[in-house]
């Protein structure tokens, strides 16, 4: 009898292990990925963080332009740097208006160590290579503050600001297409070979 009691029992045990409820701490979701994760470009940047990064491009369109203006003879890219010189200047205008309504000031000589170190690198580079530098730059820049004005007019918390980045997210997507135009006519800079030693 004590035998068949314990056959039951041994027997009975997984079925219950089954059939049992599960802890609550156990039934928890998968974790989130970590933060370090996200794609920073695909977030949505506070009012004044957006407001001042947005202000330090401008700035740094204008000045890329002003010393490409000073060097380069190709009628492509000088129509471009100066198409982009009015441009900006204007969409500079238009996002501290927008800001002062939101409440956020904006230094008109906001700049960032990225944009400071692009414009000094444009103005030491070889004659030759200037240019395809400058287009270089420009889509990348481009491409990357499109994402970035397209994220707040989209989610943004400011409905000024917001509509001032959907402004210039058309602008820069127009310029993306001039830029794109530009390089397909510009000639990449030929290496010359050094002369052969006696």
């Amino acid at each position: 009898m004590a035998e068949f009691i314990a056959m039951i029992r041994s027997s009975t045990l997984p079925l219950l292990l089954a059939v049992a409820p599960v802890p609550a701490a156990a039934q928890m979701s998968p974790p989130a990925a970590p933060a370090a994760y996200l794609d920073p470009l695909r977030r949505t940047l506070p009012a004044g963080e957006y407001a001042r990064r947005a202000a330090a491009y401008e700035l740094f369109q204008r000045q890329a332009a002003q010393t490409i203006l000073k060097t380069s003879r190709n009628p492509q890219i000088r129509k471009l740097a100066q198409q982009l010189l009015a441009d900006h200047g204007r969409g500079a205008a238009d996002l501290r208006a927008a800001a002062a309504k939101s409440g956020i000031r904006i230094d008109a000589a906001l700049s960032t160590v990225e944009f400071k170190q692009m414009v000094a690198k444009l103005g030491f580079a070889a004659a030759d290579a200037r240019d395809t530098l400058y287009l270089t730059q420009q889509r990348a820049m481009h491409e990357r503050m499109i994402t970035i004005h397209q994220d707040y007019a989209n989610a943004g918390d400011q409905p000024a600001l917001k509509e001032a980045a959907a402004r210039l997210a058309a602008i820069e997507q127009e310029h993306l297409e001039s830029i794109k135009a530009a390089d397909a006519g510009v000639p990449l800079p030929v290496s010359v070979p050094a002369p052969p030693t006696p």
